[in-house]
């Protein structure tokens, strides 16, 4: 009797283990570095018809700290991103307003429901404005490339000329 009752609670408990899964299927993080001040929009990563119904979703930073939480009727961004963060419950993208240096880390979506599945995941890093961070382009060999001046234009100075370097070697990419 006691063997049946042991054998009804493994049963019963890789059963519940079973339907509260957690995706194994792993997205790496899209790196975005932006000017501090300015936004920075973190969409999800997954499409619609890739994603099962869920009953939560999760905007996290650095894995512990949960900055939005969604869940069909609620939204709630924790005290400390108030009037700092905008969701978006359409398309559950997640928008971080007036970005500082302590923004910087790891944001995760995380969706829940059978199973937790991560639907987002971005490595943000915010730099002082006077500060540009080199963008990695991938261009196929034969194709245009268009670079762009990251600095706004009312901070940049009058000039003559212009030149693009490469490898800190003057380069005639572009003038």
């Amino acid at each position: 009797m006691a063997l049946t009752h042991l054998l009804e609670f493994t049963v019963m408990f890789f059963s519940h283990l079973s339907s509260n899964t957690v995706s194994t299927e792993i997205i790496q993080p899209t790196a975005i570095t932006a000017q501090k001040g300015h936004p920075v929009y973190l969409t999800i990563q997954k499409h619609a018809n890739e994603m099962q119904q869920f009953d939560d979703l999760e905007w996290l930073k650095d894995g512990l700290h949960i900055v939005v939480s969604y869940n069909f009727r609620t939204v709630k961004i924790h005290s400390s991103y108030k009037e700092r963060v905008d969701f978006n419950t359409e398309n559950y993208s997640l928008t971080l307003k007036n970005i500082q240096e302590t923004d910087s880390g790891l944001y995760t979506a995380r969706a829940s429901g059978e199973s937790d599945i991560i639907i987002g995941k971005y490595s943000v890093t915010v730099v002082s404005s006077d500060t540009i961070q080199p963008t990695a382009i991938t261009v196929q060999r034969g194709h245009l490339v268009h670079l762009t001046i990251q600095k706004p234009a009312n901070e940049i100075p009058q000039f003559d000329d212009l030149e693009w370097l490469k490898d800190v070697q003057q380069s005639p990419l572009s003038v």
